[in-house]
């Protein structure tokens, strides 16, 4: 899936997501139910969104997590573009990916300038990945990382997170292990079974909890039902 297609996708499920009879919408209802429903704890939920490999629809699954959870219950959402190698969420609001976070965690920009406010959903802000750096892996494992996040938890009910592909590289896995739990993203077709047994092998091993997955490219049951988009 190209940088265009999971835009395009991620613009028509976003839309489409807050019609109550839209088979998109109700599929993000249930896995926003399930997020509730498994994350029974006080404070602040912190939620990675990954995949396999590239192009599995994450980005696509993170932002319109992020945006139901905002739009339909009244909640304080913030989303952070997490994969600094390839980041995509800026490019759906059609910005500069700078100042991101990266920027952020250098002391290049504020927390106003990285903190982004939706219209759309008064309830979500978004940070952008920022500009490019060499070492992404070392950022996100560092203190500076994880203290933002303790700093964001006292303003928001939610943090999700666009996290990079678990088995291309590692720089997620020290992201997952600062979350409260884990929602994979896969496309019907595309995924294979031993690529996503791999993925949660190594996100077991450091102990994440796995929420569930997202399954995209389902079709539209006969009986009218709902699959996953």
């Amino acid at each position: 899936m190209t940088a265009a297609q999971e835009e395009a996708l991620v613009k028509e499920q976003a839309e489409s997501g807050f019609s109550p009879n839209s088979e998109y919408g109700e599929a993000y209802r249930t896995a926003r139910a399930n997020i509730v429903f498994s994350l029974m704890i006080n404070g602040c939920k912190k939620v990675a969104v990954s995949s396999p490999k590239s192009g599995e629809g994450k980005t696509t699954t993170a932002m319109n997590l992020a945006y139901m959870l905002a739009y339909q219950m009244d909640t304080r959402v913030l989303l952070i573009d997490c994969d600094l190698r390839k980041p995509q969420i800026h490019e759906y609001f059609h910005c500069e990916c700078t100042p991101g976070l990266t920027n952020y965690l250098i002391k290049e920009c504020s927390i106003d300038d990285l903190l982004r406010q939706q219209n759309d959903a008064p309830g979500l802000s978004v940070a952008f990945g920022g500009r490019m750096a060499p070492n992404p892996a070392e950022i996100l494992a560092s203190p500076l990382f994880s203290t933002f996040l303790e700093e964001m938890e006292s303003e928001y009910d939610y943090i999700i997170m666009d996290t990079p592909p678990v088995n291309a590289v590692t720089d997620g896995l020290s992201v997952i292990k600062l979350c409260d739990g884990v929602v994979l993203s896969v496309v019907q077709g595309f995924s294979l079974h031993s690529e996503l047994s791999r993925t949660i092998h190594i996100i077991s091993g450091i102990g994440a909890k796995i929420l569930g997955a997202v399954i995209h490219g389902v079709e539209k049951k006969r009986n009218g039902g709902y699959g996953y988009p």
